[in-house]
């Protein structure tokens, strides 16, 4: 079933689940062609909101590769648990940086809208300069 705002309610959680967790490994490793093969080539990506918005995956590809290039010694990637309905999710989760300095994590939320094949179509990542610590 497919509402007119376009949630497909018979979409599998453990679809989205299986993408996240693809996408937070490759972000991990600093892997950039397979987190933004994760994608639609139409794709959305706002990260964070009120900032960059990247059109399609080759804009999406540049910007992980430009983030990512300067990657310290050890980057991760943690989502928390899924929650929504339907194909779109939203996960919590934990980015941190080590080796270089002091060790920063980064607390916020990431909302994704899933095609029927489990590639990302948006993601829109909610974060802002508070939402940082350090070690």
């Amino acid at each position: 079933m497919v509402l007119k705002d376009d949630i497909d309610l018979d979409f599998p959680r453990s679809l989205a689940e299986r993408t996240v967790r693809r996408y937070a490994r490759a972000m991990s490793d600093v892997d950039v062609e397979t987190a933004a093969g994760l994608f639609v080539p139409d794709a959305v990506r706002v990260d964070p909101i009120g900032g960059n918005v990247c059109q399609g995956r080759k804009e999406i590809f540049a910007a992980f590769r430009q983030a990512l290039s300067s990657a310290p010694a050890r980057v991760s990637f943690v989502p928390g648990p899924p929650h929504g309905r339907g194909n779109r999710f939203a996960f919590e989760f934990r980015h941190t940086v080590a080796g270089v300095g002091p060790e920063k994590s980064l607390y916020g939320i990431d909302v994704f809208t899933f095609d029927r094949d489990g590639l990302i179509e948006k993601v829109e990542a909610y974060w802002g300069d508070d939402d940082w610590s350090e070690k």
